[in-house]
């Protein structure tokens, strides 16, 4: 399952797969933090240039972001309409930016908060991809597991966990290649019309991807029994043994001020990143009118 591994000997490569780790739940932890759309761009320009730096292809990020529109797309929508949702977030002032004339008469308001807000939901869902693409791209799977392992967790859960995490590009892949011989076979996805299209999706695709899953999983399970894998668990020793460097040291206090960062300018505390920092902004730029 570390077919997608990138190999490459930057600083980034040669960090200790707990630091690795660390950083993925850093970046999780900032895009829950920050509710501003450009402090979140900022984060997620970071895992872009990050990308760059290491090798990682750029069409393993532009395929990514297309398999997941439905999800940060829905969402975004969703929550750009939402105008509880800004309501909830202490936004008593809103803004128009655009009336939009239901069918049936009515006028829905659609707000620069809720657009914002709608931004910010598509920049942390790619956030929380791209930063996952990362951590299995760029760590093998026997040193993710290893890094479980030296953390304290039961080797059992560690090589779960560890499984879990590289198999997400690998179901990405399969489902691409499934859809790809369903195609070639006459395969109609439905189109634009949304309903159809989940369907072919649900009737066609889900129940092959489950039946691989199973498959998959079957071969993993010999695979572990047959290098011993449940033998005297607790005795257990490793080829590699995991040792924190100088490098390792640096990244820990780099997370270490994000996390202080992220506490002090997130929605706990100041609330420097909410989303009227650009609120304030385009009303200095006089772009918005109150509602």
């Amino acid at each position: 399952m570390s077919w997608e591994y990138v190999k490459g000997n930057t600083a980034f490569h040669r960090l200790d797969p707990r630091v690795k780790f660390l950083f993925w739940a850093t970046m999780m932890f900032l895009m829950v933090a920050f509710f501003d759309p450009i402090w979140l761009g900022c984060v997620l320009l970071i895992l872009v240039a990050i990308c760059m730096w290491t090798g990682i292809p750029g069409r393993a990020i532009t395929y990514l972001l297309k398999v997941s529109a439905w999800a940060w797309g829905g969402y975004g929508l969703f929550t750009a309409f939402s105008l509880y949702s800004t309501a909830v977030h202490g936004l008593e002032e809103l803004h128009v930016l655009w009336l939009v004339h239901l069918p049936w008469g009515a006028v829905f308001p659609l707000t620069w908060e809720g657009t914002l807000m709608g931004i910010r939901a598509c920049i942390m869902v790619w956030g929380f991809l791209l930063s996952l693409r990362i951590l299995t791209m760029l760590t093998p799977l026997r040193d993710l597991s290893v890094g479980f392992a030296k953390m304290k967790m039961p080797p059992e859960f560690a090589i779960t966990i560890g499984l879990a995490i590289s198999y997400v590009p690998v179901l990405i892949d399969e489902n691409e290649k499934i859809q790809q011989a369903l195609q070639s076979r006459g395969w109609e996805f439905g189109g634009a019309n949304l309903w159809k299209r989940a369907k072919a999706l649900l009737s066609q695709m889900l129940i092959p991807a489950i039946m691989g899953s199973f498959r998959r999983a079957r071969f993993l399970a010999v695979a572990l029994e047959s290098r011993g894998f449940s033998y005297n668990i607790a005795g257990r020793t490793y080829v590699r043994e995991l040792k924190l460097k100088k490098n390792d040291y640096i990244a820990l206090g780099l997370i270490a001020a994000a996390w202080v960062f992220g506490l002090y300018s997130g929605q706990w505390f100041s609330k420097i990143s909410s989303v009227t920092f650009t609120i304030n902004l385009l009303k200095k730029a006089g772009i918005i009118s109150t509602l």
